[in-house]
């Protein structure tokens, strides 16, 4: 002590033992240069022990506090993440179940129309639900109206055959146009058949695609037609061009337009064929299409009540339609009395060489 208040010593910190209590004792010189005084306070070890418990108490009720509302939050986080979730299994098991492919319950806060992941999910599964959905009942319906179609020419065959074997058989005079009535008929169901299986893969399936002249495409569709029917005129002006499609779907497509244009034209009229830039235009001389039908052309099995007393079944434009929307091209039409036109367009590469 006397060498601290000499200043011979720094101050210094001690525990003191004071009627059986601690005491921590500072001892320091005397402020203002004084060589004879000393300063000592003490405290109590204990003094802070239940500030201490107070401060321990509070931290592990904030400790327990913060775990509940954190727990809190990631649930209803959690909740609000995974409620669209559950709903979309809900749906896909509701579909398994009832195979109603019309159910929509994912409309939650996270569903369709939000930009996140789930929202994203959710408008794929819609709109994957809405394809399918479209698709099978295209499916029905095809079958619906295939059923329909086939059942016409296959009676009359039936027919036919009836009575070639109630009769006098194949010595009956009436055998033999029996029998091409027969034939004709099993020739309408063939392609009608042909039909339906084309229509369905060029709807259905992914094109081959390759580059064609499309120019080349149809010269040989119009020769095609040319042999099958020597008292179809066709005019054609085939300028060359490059385009990527399916060429033997394309080639269908034009010779149902060609095969169309003549049966609409009257005896000894011209049909016209232009190809240039990518597109097929096929002109006949017809009567025109009514207002009425115009847009129901492209449509599966659909007939003008003027055409109902010709060949076909109503496909041949609509595989021109699916044709047409495989391979990224359009078909249009323009109409009025002195005939009509159908334009096929596809992208056009480039102008051939000759």
């Amino acid at each position: 002590d006397v060498a601290v208040a000499e200043g011979a010593q720094p101050p210094y910190f001690a525990t003191v033992d004071m009627g059986g209590h601690q005491y921590r004792v500072y001892t320091a010189a005397m402020p203002g240069g004084s060589d004879a005084g000393l300063v000592r306070a003490s405290r109590a070890t204990d003094a802070d022990d239940g500030t201490l418990r107070d401060a321990a108490l509070l931290l592990a009720a904030l400790t327990v506090g913060a775990a509940g509302i954190t727990y809190g939050a990631a649930r209803l986080t959690a909740g609000r993440i995974l409620r669209p979730i559950a709903e979309l299994t809900a749906t896909a098991e509701h579909i398994t179940k009832t195979r109603d492919l019309t159910a929509r319950r994912f409309t939650g806060p996270n569903g369709a129309g939000t930009s996140d992941e789930v929202g994203r999910l959710s408008s794929s599964f819609g709109s994957m639900l809405a394809a399918l959905h479209d698709s099978v009942t295209a499916q029905r319906q095809l079958v619906a109206d295939a059923s329909h179609e086939l059942r016409t020419p296959l009676t009359s065959l039936t027919t036919n055959l009836d009575l070639l074997e109630d009769g006098a058989g194949l010595a009956d005079p009436q055998a033999p146009g029996l029998v091409r009535a027969a034939r004709e008929q099993a020739g309408e169901l063939d392609q009608l058949i042909t039909d339906l299986l084309d229509l369905a893969r060029y709807h259905e399936s992914a094109p081959h695609r390759e580059t064609v002249r499309l120019d080349l495409l149809t010269g040989q569709a119009v020769h095609r037609l040319g042999q099958r029917g020597p008292h179809a005129v066709i005019e054609a002006e085939l300028s060359p061009c490059l385009v990527h499609v399916d060429p033997a779907a394309v080639d269908h497509a034009v010779g149902n337009l060609i095969d169309n244009a003549v049966k609409w034209s009257p005896p000894g009229a011209a049909v016209g064929v232009v190809v240039e830039d990518g597109r097929v235009v096929v002109s006949d001389r017809g009567p025109g299409i009514p207002d009425e039908d115009l847009p129901h052309i492209f449509e599966r099995f659909y007939r003008a009540p003027d055409a109902r007393g010709m060949p076909g079944a109503g496909l041949g434009l609509a595989i021109v339609g699916s044709v047409a929307q495989a391979n990224e091209g359009t078909v249009e039409v323009r109409t009025g009395p002195a005939g009509s036109a159908f334009t096929l367009a596809f992208p056009s590469l480039e102008n051939a060489g000759d």
